[in-house]
């Protein structure tokens, strides 16, 4: 049997298993059946703990769709919440450390439910991004016969960001097709977002997953496009209002980046999927 714990971060969801228990191994089959949300526990993703020296652990991230990605915003703050619950780490920290892909993230406990993440610095180099959009440029690309304007952003994951009118609608149409453009060699996740004075609303395609809830890394590379297009200012807290619900983020002045929103369990369980 497959211990399992369910979290969620405004509506991102995610299994999140123990990777040092017995019969834990993953694969893109098991993953797929974990997430159908028929038949399986249902997810976004599911997210391994597994130990890491000089750290609070190691994050493993699979997509619903069985592919595996480098980092998860959402899931951080969700893996964060998870080694409190069952203390993993010690209640009385206020800080923790965890690697996802190549890099480590530092998480504080603001409140029982809120976590703040220093999300690192954003790239525009990268090799799942184009060679054009190096140094922050926008970006210029065609698809289903359209012509759309992106800022790509590599936040653990590749991003564009896009400033429409009607996020929803705009992802509905082209979130896919955008996802699997030719120029993102690994796919991409798609931000749509509309600009407001108060604050930005954001709706995301992920790569592997489809529309979300909510996407940490998205509103991250959002915020970033949002600072590089001079719609809001550096040292600022932006507020990025997904379907799930607001996360704030902060770009300083040596691009430094913080995420913070909340991350809620929603329950345990054991499943008997192999």
């Amino acid at each position: 049997m497959l211990e399992f714990h369910k979290y969620q971060g405004l509506g991102n969801d995610f299994v999140i298993v123990d990777g040092t228990a017995e019969g834990t191994g993953m694969s893109a089959s098991r993953v797929k059946e974990i997430c159908d949300r028929n038949q399986g526990v249902g997810a976004d993703g599911v997210l391994i703990w597994l130990p890491e020296d000089n750290a609070d652990g190691r994050m493993v991230v699979w997509n619903a769709d069985g592919t595996k990605s480098d980092m998860c915003g959402n899931g951080l703050r969700c893996m964060a919440r998870y080694l409190y619950d069952t203390q993993r780490v010690s209640t009385d920290a206020s800080e923790l450390v965890l690697w996802a892909g190549e890099n480590p993230y530092r998480c504080t406990r603001v409140a029982a439910d809120i976590f703040r993440v220093a999300m690192g610095k954003p790239s525009f180099e990268h090799v799942d991004l184009p060679a054009q959009s190096a140094g922050g440029a926008s970006l210029s690309l065609r698809a289903g016969g359209n012509d759309f304007s992106c800022f790509p952003v590599h936040f653990g994951n590749p991003h564009a960001v896009l400033f429409c009118a009607d996020p929803h609608a705009q992802a509905q149409k082209y979130g896919e097709l955008l996802s699997h453009h030719q120029l993102f060699p690994n796919r991409v996740n798609v931000n749509f977002c509309k600009v407001g004075t108060q604050r930005a609303d954001l709706v995301v395609y992920e790569r592997g997953v489809g529309i979300t809830m909510a996407c940490g890394s998205g509103a991250c590379a959002t915020a970033t496009a949002l600072v590089l297009a001079g719609h809001r200012q550096r040292n600022q807290n932006i507020h990025v209002a997904l379907p799930g619900g607001i996360l704030e983020i902060k770009l300083d002045d040596h691009d430094e980046v913080t995420m913070q929103g909340e991350a809620h369990l929603s329950f345990t369980g054991q499943s008997s999927m192999v």
